[in-house]
């Protein structure tokens, strides 16, 4: 499994939107649709463009500060399950102080990482077999 990476000081840390920080997204911000208002600009065409960013609009500081830490844990989690070299757990503030890139780089990865997870395939149940 290939994941989502967000550079902090140089060192690309992964990060993972899954349904356990979907479900803490939603009750932080009520809907997810919510939450993705919060972080995504809207052009004047009401969609989500990144490349033309009204000069208005600013993502929702504590959407980035809340959503961040959290997928940050749960990408070196499910990192470290998978590699033998193991990446340090970080704290919230340890985040926070290595995190050089813009306000707007942060608010796209977490965006996208977000569509990642709502449109990722979802595992299917191991078919069944008949023991003959």
């Amino acid at each position: 499994m290939d994941l989502t990476t967000i550079e902090l000081s140089g060192d690309k840390i992964p990060l993972m939107c899954n349904l356990g920080v979907l479900e803490e997204l939603q009750d932080e911000f009520g809907t997810i649709q919510d939450f993705i208002s919060k972080i995504a600009p809207l052009n004047d065409d009401g969609q989500i463009d990144f490349k033309t960013v009204r000069e208005d609009w600013l993502p929702d500081a504590h959407a980035l500060v809340y959503a961040l830490p959290r997928m940050i844990s749960e990408g070196i989690e499910v990192y470290n399950e998978n590699h033998k070299n193991k990446i340090e757990k970080m704290t919230p503030k340890e985040i926070f102080r290595r995190c050089d890139q813009s306000i707007f780089t942060v608010s796209a990865t977490i965006y996208g990482e977000v569509m990642r997870s709502l449109r990722a395939p979802k595992q299917q149940p191991p078919a069944e077999t008949s023991h003959q």
